[in-house]
């Protein structure tokens, strides 16, 4: 399974302007041969009801300041990222 970290880096690097495409390609090499979308979007979504999951990056990004939302940001990336693969 895709771990929490290529998720994130990969809403961040949307955030931060680098196409969907670009993104997808920099991070093929971490991908399992045969893993799909649909694996890929089902994965995020289960990980969206795992608490450890949704607080990992609470020391780095604080909602309140910078407007995150990770269920937004979980959208975000199955729109423009994982449909994509």
């Amino acid at each position: 399974m895709a771990n929490a970290g290529s998720n994130r880096a990969g809403f961040f690097a949307i955030e931060i302007g680098i196409d969907a495409d670009s993104a997808c390609q920099a991070f093929s090499t971490y991908r399992p041969d045969g893993y799909t979308s649909k694996m890929a979007i089902k994965n995020l979504v289960e990980k969206l009801g795992d608490a450890n999951f949704l607080s990992d990056v609470d020391t780095l990004v604080s909602a309140e300041k910078s407007g995150y939302n990770v269920e937004e940001a979980a959208a975000l990336i199955i729109e423009k990222y994982l449909i994509k693969l």
